[in-house]
């Protein structure tokens, strides 16, 4: 009975969590000021409207999902940084 009642509940927890869209929308304020504090301790300058979301981990049965955010820099690679999203929780 006890494993019927924590399965029931964690298929409810999943049910009402984000969708794929929204999970972006609220981590994107977080994700795109890491971008721009990473950008800057390299030594570059980036726009908030220079990073984008370029990945994205929201599996069902997750405790967590993850949002990549990236933004192109001259001469390097993208920074990319992970933001992580608790099922009750903030973005981090």
């Amino acid at each position: 009975m006890k494993k019927i009642m924590t399965l029931a509940l964690l298929t409810f927890s999943v049910s009402i969590y984000a969708s794929t869209s929204s999970l972006i929308e609220s981590c994107r304020e977080v994700g795109t000021q890491k971008v721009i504090t990473q950008a800057e301790v390299l030594g570059h300058k980036v726009d908030a409207t220079d990073v984008n979301e370029c990945g994205i981990d929201n599996r069902p049965l997750s405790i967590a999902k993850y949002v990549w955010f990236c933004a192109k820099v001259s001469g390097e690679n993208d920074i990319k940084v992970i933001t992580q999203k608790p099922i009750f929780g903030k973005c981090f």
